[in-house]
Parts: structure tokens; sequence; C-alpha cells
């Protein structure tokens, strides 16, 4: 299709069978080069109502534990198999564990809102193996829409793919968060306005 899109699914295999499936395409070493591409419903995010259960992080918790020790086993898989992969594991967004435990919209002041609820619906997680552990030196990642420019940037050996990154703003998914934006790095909106999202 050559477009990723929120609404499109391949479908939603039973757990074992997904399992299953997915080591055996990590254990087949023989053949062409592939470009894989897997989403798994691990960790997930919070239960969307509108009001965070009582043990709402105990749950994200159990979740976030499984999917660490289903990673460290893809991954274990990967690299025995294909050492030289490169081999992305990325998110698609925080866990909404603060506030209400969904968007924060109009029950909530804008002067309410904090780094952290900033962070809890934005920042995902990121991490990249690069074949032979060297970084590309193209790797100054912002928003995970960087991630192909990189990876095309390293593979081909050409930089002017990274051209093709876009301006890191949340823009319309600011609607997530009462209208606070992250551009370039920088907050603005709510208690942290013009504060860095994350700090050192």
């Amino acid at each position: 299709m050559g477009e990723f899109r929120f609404a499109f699914e391949f479908g939603s295999p039973v757990r074992e069978e997904f399992l299953k499936s997915k080591a055996a395409v990590f254990e087949r070493n023989e053949g062409p080069a592939r470009f894989v591409y897997m989403h798994d419903n691990l960790p997930g995010h919070s239960q969307n109502s509108g009001k965070c259960l009582p043990d709402e992080n105990e749950r994200f918790e159990k979740r976030l534990n499984d999917a660490n020790e289903e990673m460290r086993r893809n991954v274990d898989l990967i690299i025995r198999n294909y050492p030289e992969a490169l081999i992305i594991v990325a998110g698609d967004h925080g866990p909404y564990l603060t506030k209400n435990c969904t968007k924060i919209k109009d029950e909530y002041d804008m002067a309410e809102i904090s780094r952290l609820d900033v962070q809890d619906r934005h920042a995902t997680f990121l991490a990249i193996k690069w074949p032979g552990g060297v970084l590309a030196g193209n790797d100054d990642i912002v928003v995970l829409q960087d991630l192909f420019p990189a990876i095309f940037s390293f593979l081909f050996e050409d930089k002017e793919f990274l051209s093709a990154r876009i301006f890191p703003l949340t823009g319309s998914a600011a609607a997530i968060i009462r209208g606070v934006e992250v551009r370039e790095g920088i907050i603005r909106g709510g208690m942290n306005d013009g504060e860095p999202l994350f700090v050192h």
C-alpha cells in the first residue's frame, strides 16, 4: 500500500498462533534479505474509559514486563539467525496513565497540563540495532517519522534521504492533551510552557 495507516489491520490471530508464526519467521535464515513488520498489542495503553482504574498502573506494569520479555526473545532470536540485521523496536504512543487515563479535553484547564501528561501521551519507546553494532551517524531521530529517512540514508549511504524529515510538531495530535503542543522538542502551552519535553 505504500503507507502506514491507523485503521489498517492484517487480522487478529490467536496470540499463541501469532507468537509461533513470528518465531518461525525469525528462525528462517535462508533466502534473500527481507523487510519484516510486526505490530504487537503489548504493552498497550490504558483502557481509555476516561477514568483510571484503581490498579491501572499495576495492569500496565504487568503488560510492560510481558512486552519486555517478548521483545528480548525476539531480538535474541533475530541476532542469532541474522547477526547483521537492522532491528527496530518502536512504540506508537505513550501509556495514557496520568489524569483521566485517556485524551485530556475540556475537563482540565490547559494550565493543569504538565510535562508528564505530555510525555505520557506523546513520548514513546524507540531502540535501533544497526548492522555491525555501529551507529549510522544519521540517527538524529526526534519523532518516529524521522525513522525511515535515517534508515534509507544508512542503507543507501546517501544523506539526501535525511531531507525527507518532517518538521517535529505534534500538530492536530495536540487535541489529545487539551491543545498543548510540542514543537522541536519544546512544550507549547500548559504548566511547562516553553520548556523542553525531556530534561537531562
